[in-house]
């Protein structure tokens, strides 16, 4: 469950840049059964889309269209509302998240 609040404090929150183009890409829907669990191995490579990653911008863009493609296409989606600074649903806050995950995200950085 470390896996949603990790997205949205690597996204969401206004300090943070983003290194991604504003528009989601066209991606092809992973349709596997079970992939539930994906996000929990992508959440490492959220590192190359914040700044000061000295990730090649092409390169950043192919590891963030293959992350869409391999993840469960709901968590594909929430990813792409948390590239976009969209709300991941409503009434998330900071400090709603900091209740339910004490510490995990420190709006100081």
């Amino acid at each position: 469950m470390i896996a949603l609040p990790r997205m949205w404090c690597n996204f969401h929150l206004p300090k943070q840049s983003i290194h991604l183009v504003t528009v989601s890409p066209p991606f092809k829907k992973n349709e596997l059964v079970d992939q539930e669990g994906v996000i929990y191995r992508e959440v490492r490579k959220f590192k190359y889309f914040i700044k000061g990653s000295d990730v090649n911008p092409i390169k950043r863009e192919t590891i963030f269209l293959e992350m869409l493609e391999n993840l469960d296409p709901r968590d594909a989606e929430l990813l792409c509302l948390a590239k976009d600074k969209k709300s991941l649903g409503k009434g998330i806050t900071v400090n709603v998240a900091n209740k339910a995950f004490p510490g995990l995200i420190n709006e100081k950085k």
